[in-house]
Order: structure tokens, then sequence, then C-alpha cells
């Protein structure tokens, strides 16, 4: 296994995005749909390119991913592929009040950055805890 920086990374691998911005279409995309990702949820520039690339570089299928929050991130992937994706949140079922833990996020925040878009119906978000769910309860899955 070879240790590479995002920024290594990024400059190896840049030719898959075809001379393409992901950031700009990942912008436009927001904008388009008049949708909104917290900044306190949203991911670093490089490492949404790193996630565009690892998308157009083994384009899978289906992909798990843990932790949808707003769904920036899931929007991210799924404007670089054509898989479909199983995202996995907590959002408001989970936390503990009594010891001062909230849950991570609200119900109407979760996965606003896709409901009602043209991606929408590639992505199912599942409101549990990981530990609840097992991965033979999915299709082969490419990518988690």
């Amino acid at each position: 296994m070879k240790n590479v920086s995002v920024g290594e990374f990024v400059k190896q691998h840049e030719h898959l995005l075809n001379g393409e911005n992901p950031e700009a279409i990942y912008n436009q995309f927001l904008a388009d749909n008049k949708t909104l990702v917290r900044p306190e949820f949203s991911i670093k520039e490089d490492d949404r390119k790193v996630l565009a690339i690892l998308m157009r570089k083994f384009n899978p299928k289906t992909v798990v991913e843990t932790g949808t929050n707003d769904g920036g991130a899931t929007v991210l992937m799924a404007l670089n592929s054509d898989a479909y994706f199983y995202t996995i949140d907590m959002g408001t079922k989970y936390g503990y009040p009594e010891d001062g833990v909230p849950a991570q996020i609200d119900s109407d925040a979760q996965g606003r950055a896709f409901r009602n878009t043209r991606l929408a119906h590639r992505i199912t978000v599942i409101n549990e805890s990981t530990f609840n769910i097992k991965a033979t309860e999915f299709p082969p899955v490419d990518m988690w």
C-alpha cells in the first residue's frame, strides 16, 4: 500500500475529470435546484475532487454511504456516476438528549441537497444507525 496526500492523488488522477471542474458542476446543481448544503456539513474542495475522481475511476453501480447529513457528498458522487446510492443517517432517530448529545441532523435537513431533484430516483435514505444494519441487507455493493 502506498500512502499519498490528497493533492498528490488529485494531480495523479485529474485526467479522469476530462477538463471538467467538479466544483463548478456541483455548485451549479445546487443553485439550479435552489438547495442548500450547510457549510458545517460541507466537505473540503480537495476532498470533493477526490470523490469525483473515485466515482469516475471505479464507476460503481451500487454505493453505500454513511452519514447523509444534507446530502452534499451524495450529490457530488451522483453527479459523477450512474450509481444507485443507499445513504445511511441516524437523523433525529438517535442521539442521547438526556446526556446532552443531540441527534446529528433534523429530518427536514436530511438529504435536502438531492430531495426533489433529478438525482432523487437513484438515492435511498435509510434512517437508521449503522450498528443496526447488516451488509447482507443490500444488493451487491461496489463501493462503501
